[in-house]
């Protein structure tokens, strides 16, 4: 079919691409690590954070946490560069508790309060909550979930 010149072609609406934040290494992981997750909006989740929400380390992957003493094993897993969140404050000070009752020295690791905030559709890639609440967050690239989030208990008193 001949092009009409008096009328113009119109481009076709292309979206945006959208990347994520750490998206490298989860290629280097070697495994399909998106299949499984998509985007939702999760409101409220709620997020293990040390004392103050600015600490950079509240929302880095475990794999990018340069303090966590098993980044070399993470790294190798999906897991290793998402957010760990709950769909519940109740869970998550639960599983908070489970660990830290049991190594307190863990909470230089996990921190000792939890954060409340809202997962947006365009914040990332969610995989299904688990039995305990828990479930992982992909962030896209851009996204500063900090600015999101706010500290609302404390759960465990280092000695």
């Amino acid at each position: 079919m001949a092009k009409n010149p008096i009328i113009p072609e119109v481009p076709k609406e292309s979206k945006p691409q959208i990347t994520l934040k750490y998206a490298k290494e989860v290629a280097e992981t070697g495994k399909t690590c998106t299949e499984n997750y998509k985007e939702m909006d999760i409101a409220p989740a709620y997020r293990w954070t040390f004392s103050e929400i600015t600490n950079v380390r509240n929302f880095l992957p475990r794999a990018a946490d340069p303090n966590n003493p098993r980044k070399e094993h993470v790294m190798k897993k999906c897991e290793g560069w998402s957010l760990s969140l709950f769909i519940t404050q109740k869970q998550a000070e639960d599983r908070l508790r489970f660990y830290l009752d049991d190594k307190p020295n863990l909470n230089l690791v996990f921190g000792t309060h939890v954060a409340e905030g809202n997962i947006e559709k365009k914040d990332g890639l969610n995989g299904e909550p688990n039995n305990k609440g828990h479930f992982e967050h992909l962030e896209y690239d851009g996204i500063d979930l900090a600015k999101k989030f706010k500290i609302i208990s404390q759960v465990y008193k280092p000695i």
